[in-house]
């Protein structure tokens, strides 16, 4: 009889599987490591079947859910009805419960709890004005309960997906995914797109979600559509596809979609160069508050590319973008506060917006607002570093607005 192998250097412990193999050549003739790929490849394989089988037995759930979602709130509006109704005609109480009782049989333990009857049919006790009603508005109150929670699922998904727990947003998405909910079947595209929890890396299963969103004009899957598109992720490159889906997501003002097809429309790439109407979506994606939009279109006012130049309306569209934490807008009011009289205040001021700008900003903002900065500390007193700095501290960002509206 052999003996189980127990040589620990040829061990390790599959961070999936969470089963020991040791020695794994000394009964397959494998090295470990292919042994290991080997364990990996089969348990991809049984995930994703997994996968599949889950999306065919969750489709009798998803039915379910919209069926009982439809009959609560159906009964919910009729019970809601007979009360208006009722109280509208005035009706006795005892002709709200023989109509009750005739909706059933007579001997129903329903009927007789309502009305009250023998089994002839005639009541024996009226009970009090009010009693039936207010029983009706119970119902009414848990049927529409009752058809609120059966897509409560989705919102549980979604705060599992947003908190990276992604093995219960998986379970929570499938049955609104497949009930027709698109939010809940970006969120399962995604997943998909990245082999996020239980789902193995598939952009194919992606652009299914998304194409099933995307046609209930779900602007998330839509641009998304156009990135798998663009790029022939998932299905087979097609810059005309992706040019509709990306003009579909930016029409329902997906902001990203509206900057991204600007830019298209300002180098002529893929389209009739056209910079007047990338300003227009430009100008559109700055009013719904995006703060990247908001910096572009006062770039655009200070120099008059699209509109005519207004540079205090550039100065208020900059100074909105920095107030959103936006790193070029940051870094250009703090600029601005260099070029003043430069009292203590503007230096403190300057040294404040630059280093956010150096602490939220990538590459050319970033190099370059922390090499500002440190020409302005030679001009400053440890006192006034700590001052700005202070500043800095206790800065947020402003909620999303556009100049006009109320803060």
């Amino acid at each position: 009889m052999t003996s189980e192998p127990t040589d620990t250097a040829n061990s390790w412990r599959d961070p999936v599987i969470g089963e020991r193999v040791i020695n794994a050549s000394a009964w397959t003739g494998m090295e470990p490591a292919d042994w290991r790929l080997r364990l990996e490849e089969l348990h991809g394989r049984f995930v994703i079947g997994q996968s599949r089988l889950g999306r065919f037995t969750s489709i009798a759930t998803g039915a379910f859910l919209l069926v009982a979602s439809i009959l609560a709130l159906t009964v919910a509006a009729v019970l809601a009805a007979a009360i208006v109704r009722d109280l509208a005609q005035g009706a006795s109480i005892g002709r709200l419960l023989v109509r009750a009782a005739a909706l059933g049989s007579k001997k129903a333990p329903v009927n007789r709890f309502l009305a009250k009857q023998d089994y002839r049919g005639k009541s024996v006790i009226s009970p009090p004005d009010g009693t039936v009603i207010a029983i009706r508005l119970a119902l009414t109150i848990v049927f529409a309960l009752a058809a609120g929670a059966a897509y409560a699922d989705f919102r549980t998904g979604e705060a599992a997906f947003k908190s990276g727990n992604y093995n219960d947003a998986y379970l929570q998405l499938l049955g609104p995914g497949h009930a027709g909910d698109p939010r809940a079947q970006y969120l399962l595209g995604q997943m998909s797109d990245s082999g996020l929890g239980p789902i193995a890396l598939d952009p194919k299963e992606a652009v299914r979600w998304y194409n099933l969103a995307a046609a209930k004009k779900h602007p998330e899957s839509q641009y998304a559509l156009a990135r798998a598109y663009a790029f022939g992720r998932g299905v087979k490159q097609d810059k005309d596809e992706a040019l509709k889906w990306l003009t579909s997501a930016a029409e329902l003002e997906f902001e990203q979609a509206m900057l991204d097809l600007a830019e298209l429309y300002d180098t002529g790439r893929g389209v009739t160069k056209d910079p007047l109407r990338a300003a227009i979506l430009i100008a559109r994606a700055a009013n719904l508050g995006n703060p990247d939009a908001q910096y572009l279109y006062g770039e655009r006012l200070m120099s008059g590319t699209g509109f005519p130049q207004d540079q205090k309306q550039a100065w208020a569209w900059f100074k909105r973008a920095a107030d959103a934490g936006q790193p070029a807008a940051l870094y250009r009011i703090g600029r601005v506060k260099l070029t003043t009289t430069r009292s203590i205040e503007d230096n403190i001021e300057a040294y404040a917006w630059l280093t956010l700008a150096t602490q939220r900003g990538n590459g050319e903002v970033k190099r370059d607002a922390a090499r500002d900065r440190g020409e302005l500390a030679k001009d400053m007193t440890p006192g006034d570093i700590a001052a700005a700095m202070q500043r800095v501290r206790a800065w947020k960002p402003a909620e999303r607005s556009a100049p006009g509206e109320k803060s």
